[in-house]
């Protein structure tokens, strides 16, 4: 390997010390180093051109690392591509595209810090300009994947480094007051000053001295962080999970059904015994409703919700239902003495899973006839309205959101600012065989949303890990595998808003607007002096 390309060495370590902290949450502190060997390329490289490309590395090494439960998909007969050649040229298509697309957005803002900058403000730029750039990326997965049924906006966030911290209660306290923006900010933040630390060249100075005193103060206080419970002032409920270990099919048997039935009917049996939870939650995909019918005529259903439990209880369902020439992901939620009270359909559909984009098609339909003709065939989903007023229950309010929809700081919002109590997630990594790395990646998302809107959250999925998180993103409860089982926790409501519900992220990103145009026309003005 020659100089030239050594160099980038240091970019890679980078990607691989965040995408460390990002599979194994125990080493989240890497979060607050893993940028060192990138500001030590950008110390070396002084051109716009080496900024950007040692972004874009940097950031292809931890996308490619971070999209790894891509080729869980593989072998894909459940995406009903027959030909594993296919499938794994599909794969590969979506998993290099999506790291490419995202590594991109790291190497603007590098390049941008390197070639409009003075020295003196360098690394700050870098920040505030990192920061804005993960706020268009946001917005750059969707457009790239944009199809008929895709929506809109700043709602794939998954790879922020905002929840590579999500372990630590420190952080996540600032994610309620700014978001994840903020807390990717104070984590650049610390980067940059430990990197300023040790730059120095001496340490006889009293002023290295104070500030190396002052960073390990703030790093201790930033890891032993307690977490904040919810006050005692605050109402609690019984929620019950049920967690299902179902594979994913393109297509179901009668008999496959009639197994997935009997298996939650076992479950809800449990819960009958003892029945003091007032909310079951049953997973993505689940159709316990759907499949009711199965075993039980359709005209006594009423009576068997009303006779399952002495007093009312609130079921919460999801089903794929196809209505004429449409699908839809809907969450049904049901009184087990008055019957359903509402229901809502997804509204963030998931590129190539639930919606097929553009690019894709055209890519898929190129490849062979028969991946032509299985699109022709395919039963992708509609998108739902943007409803986003939570449920009204017995319980509670109630705000919903299914699997993908996790990503995105603004749907959480919406359900919380219109008076949600408690947020429910239903998900599945069925498709993706219980990938471990998609499994502990949600669980920081997850952390995360709960923390920026102060809700308890409870997530109940199939083939992976069920869990309550508190108001701040405490873990509560997690089920110790993805087996089938129950899962109940006293859940702790909530109707306060945070700082960051009240504002959400705009205020942030006017002020690093404001901050790098000060800084950009003091430069202007510099040049300008120096020329004249």
């Amino acid at each position: 390997m020659g100089n030239s390309h050594k160099k980038y060495l240091l970019p890679i370590l980078t990607g691989g010390l965040l995408g460390l902290a990002l599979n194994f949450p125990h080493f989240w502190f890497l979060a607050l180093v893993g940028f060192l060997p990138l500001l030590i390329f950008f110390f070396r490289e002084k051109t716009g051109r080496a900024g950007f490309w040692g972004g874009v590395v940097a950031g292809a090494t931890y996308f490619l690392i971070l999209f790894n439960w891509l080729w869980a998909l593989y072998p894909p007969e459940a995406l009903g591509i027959a030909s594993k050649f296919t499938g794994f040229l599909v794969i590969g298509f979506i998993y290099l595209c999506s790291a490419g697309l995202m590594a991109i957005f790291w190497g603007i803002s590098g390049g941008l810090a390197q070639k409009l900058t003075a020295k003196k403000y360098q690394l700050l730029v870098w920040a505030l300009l990192f920061v804005l750039t993960e706020w268009l990326r946001a917005w750059g997965f969707g457009l790239f994947w944009t199809g008929s049924q895709s929506s809109l906006g700043p709602h794939w966030t998954l790879g922020n480094p905002a929840y590579l911290v999500a372990p630590s209660a420190f952080f996540r306290q600032l994610a309620s007051m700014g978001g994840i923006y903020f807390v990717t900010l104070v984590i650049l933040l610390v980067n940059i000053s430990i990197y300023r630390i040790f730059k120095a060249t001496s340490l006889k100075n009293t002023l290295p001295k104070i500030r190396t005193l002052a960073l390990v103060l703030i790093i201790g206080f930033i890891l032993f962080t307690p977490d904040i419970p919810a006050p005692k002032s605050h109402p609690t409920i019984q929620v019950s999970i049920i967690q299902t270990q179902n594979e994913i099919k393109e297509n179901y048997t009668p008999s496959d059904r009639l197994l997935r039935l009997e298996e939650q009917l076992r479950l809800v049996g449990t819960l009958r015994e003892t029945p003091s939870s007032k909310i079951i939650v049953f997973p993505e995909n689940s159709d316990f409703f759907r499949n009711l019918p199965l075993v039980i005529n359709p005209d006594n259903l009423p009576n068997f919700f009303d006779q399952l439990f002495d007093d009312p209880v609130t079921l919460i369902d999801h089903s794929r239902i196809e209505t004429g020439s449409e699908t839809v992901s809907k969450t049904i939620v049901l009184d087990s003495k008055s019957g359903i009270v509402a229901t809502s359909d997804k509204r963030l559909l998931t590129p190539g899973g639930e919606y097929l984009p553009y690019l894709l098609n055209w890519v898929a339909r190129s490849l062979s006839p028969t991946a032509r003709q299985n699109l022709d065939a395919a039963h992708f989903y509609s998108q739902g309205e943007n409803n986003f007023t939570p449920k009204q229950t017995e319980a509670g309010q109630i705000g919903t959101l299914v699997c993908s929809e996790m990503f995105s700081p603004q749907l959480s919002r919406a359900l919380a600012k219109n008076g949600a109590e408690l947020i429910v997630i239903q998900s599945s990594t069925g498709l993706f065989r219980g990938n471990r790395s998609l499994i502990n990646q949600d669980l920081n998302i997850v952390r995360m949303r709960a923390a920026e809107q102060g809700r308890s959250v409870v997530f109940s999925t199939n083939f992976g890990l069920s869990y309550f998180l508190g108001s701040s993103g405490e873990l509560l409860k997690i089920s110790p595998d993805s087996a089938p089982q129950i899962l109940t926790e006293q859940v702790p409501l909530n109707t306060k808003q945070t700082w960051y519900n009240r504002t959400g992220d705009k205020p942030l990103l006017v002020v690093i607007l404001g901050i790098l145009m000060l800084i950009f026309l003091n430069n202007h003005r510099s040049k300008k002096a120096k020329d004249e």
